[in-house]
C-alpha cells in the first residue's frame, strides 16, 4: 500500500511536460528527493537488491574480463594493457609498457557486447512478449538498461557476468542524483538543471512503466519464471537507475547487423546502442579519435590515441561534447579553456508586448534562429546570435 502511495506521488511530479521556473526547480527538486528517498526505503524492505552495497574489487575483477574477451573468437587483447585507479578519474587503462600512436591495443567481437539488437531478440523475453512492448522497441536507451538488468538478475549464469562483475556500483551521471543538496550546491547553468530535471522525470517514467509491465506479466504470462527480473521485489528503481546510468555514461554506437531473417535487422545499415566490454573503461582526453569499427570482423577495434610511455594512463576521445554534457552524462567536467568544443545553452526570448514583434521574429528566422526560446551558442558568440542583443 505504501508503494503505490509513493507511485502516485511520483505520477504527479512526472506528469508535467513543461518546465518549473527557475525559482521553483529547488523545491522541484525536493519533492522528488524525498519521494523516492521513501521509495527506496520501501523497496529496500520488501525485495532482494540486484545490486551489492559495496565496491567489488573492480581490478581484479578486470583481469578475468581480459582473459574472456581475448579468448572469444575475434577478441584480442594487446599485453601491454593494464588497468589501475587514476584517484578522481576512477579506474582506468594503463600502458604496461611503452605504447605507440595508432598502436592496435583492443579488439572486441559483438558477441561480448549488450546490444539492443540482442535483447530484442532475447528468448526469455520473446517469450512473454517483452520484445514486443513499444518502449523497448523505440527507446533503446531504456531497453538496454532493462537488458543490463536481465543478465544481472541472471547471476553467473549470464554469458556476461564477467563484464557485470566489473561495471561500478555508483552512479555517475549528476542528473540521476535524487539528493536535493547536489542540486542546490550546483552552480551551473539554468538549462543544465533543467537538463537534470527532464532525465530525472523520464528515468521516474520509465521506472514505473516497466514496473506496472513486470506486474501484468506475473499475472498473465505462464512464462513469467523464464524472466527473473519480472519476480516480485526484483525490480526496483535503484536497480533501474542504476542501469540507466550504465548505458547513459558508457555506451557506443555500433552498425547494426546484417539482415538474419529476425525481422529486427535494417540491411546492416544505421547503427544502435551498444555496451562494450574493456573499451569503455578508458577515460577521456581529446585527440584524435581513435576507435574504429570491423564490419569484416564484426569487432569495435581501439588504436592508440596517442604515444603514452609505461606506466601512464591510455586515454581516448569520447567526442565532441560541451562541458555541460560531460557532466550531465559522464560525471565530470573540464577546467575552463580545455575543451575547445565547449558551448552554453542560453534561453532567449522577445517581448510579447512589443509592437514589432512580428518584424523581429522574421528577421531572427532570416538569420537561421529556428527556436526563438533555445539557442546552443559558442565562443565567441557567433553574429547571427549576437545579433539578439541589437532586435532584443
Amino acid at each position: 500500500m505504501a508503494l503505490e502511495v509513493i507511485h502516485k506521488k511520483l505520477i504527479q511530479l512526472c506528469a508535467p511536460n513543461d518546465l518549473p521556473s527557475p525559482g521553483e526547480l529547488q523545491s522541484t527538486f525536493e519533492e522528488f528527493g524525498a519521494a523516492l528517498d521513501k521509495l527506496n526505503e520501501i523497496e529496500n524492505g520488501i525485495g532482494q537488491p540486484l545490486l551489492n552495497s559495496t565496491e567489488t574489487d573492480r581490478l581484479g575483477q578486470l583481469s578475468e574480463l581480459r582473459q574472456h574477451v581475448a579468448s572469444a573468437s575475434g577478441g584480442f587483447v594487446r599485453s601491454c594493457i593494464g588497468f589501475a585507479n587514476f584517484g578522481l578519474q576512477g579506474v582506468g587503462l594503463r600502458a604496461e609498457e611503452d605504447v605507440k600512436a595508432g598502436q592496435l591495443l583492443l579488439k572486441v567481437p559483438r558477441s561480448q557486447m549488450l546490444t539492443h539488437t540482442d535483447a530484442l531478440l532475447c528468448p526469455a523475453w520473446r517469450a512473454v512478449h517483452l520484445s514486443d512492448d513499444p518502449m523497448c522497441q523505440r527507446m533503446p536507451n531504456a531497453c538496454l538498461a532493462l537488458y543490463l538488468l536481465h543478465h544481472l538478475s541472471l547471476g553467473p549464469a549470464s554469458p556476461h557476468s564477467a563484464y557485470l562483475k566489473c561495471l561500478p556500483t555508483g552512479i555517475a551521471p549528476v542528473c540521476l542524483s535524487s539528493t536535493p543538496t547536489v542540486y542546490r550546491r550546483l552552480s551551473i547553468q539554468p538549462t543544465v538543471r533543467e537538463r537534470i530535471l527532464i532525465e530525472l522525470r523520464n528515468t521516474c517514467r520509465q521506472y514505473l512503466y516497466f514496473y506496472r509491465l513486470f506486474s501484468q506479466i506475473r499475472s498473465t504470462s505462464s512464462d513469467a519464471n523464464l524472466l527473473p527480473l519480472a519476480k516480485s521485489g526484483c525490480f526496483t528503481y535503484a536497480a533501474y537507475r542504476w542501469a540507466v546510468s550504465m548505458v547513459m555514461s558508457r555506451n557506443n554506437a555500433v552498425p547494426k547487423p546484417g539482415n538474419n531473417g529476425d525481422g529486427l535487422s535494417n540491411n546492416g545499415t544505421g547503427t544502435e546502442l551498444a555496451l562494450v566490454p574493456l573499451w569503455d573503461m578508458g577515460n577521456h582526453r581529446f585527440g584524435q579519435m581513435s576507435t574504429d569499427y570491423s564490419q569484416e570482423d564484426s569487432c569495435l577495434v581501439f588504436y592508440a590515441m596517442e604515444d603514452a610511455p609505461a606506466g601512464s594512463q591510455l586515454y581516448f576521445m569520447y567526442g565532441r561534447r560541451s562541458n555541460a554534457d560531460f557532466f550531465l552524462y559522464s560525471g565530470f567536467s573540464l577546467e575552463p579553456g580545455e575543451n575547445p568544443y565547449d558551448t552554453a545553452d542560453l534561453r532567449l526570448g522577445l517581448n510579447p508586448k512589443d509592437r514589432l514583434i512580428e518584424a523581429k521574429t522574421r528577421q531572427l528566422q532570416a538569420l537561421d534562429w529556428r527556436d526563438l526560446s533555445y539557442s546552443t551558442c559558442q565562443c565567441p558568440i557567433q553574429s547571427s546570435r549576437a545579433c539578439w542583443h541589437s532586435l532584443a
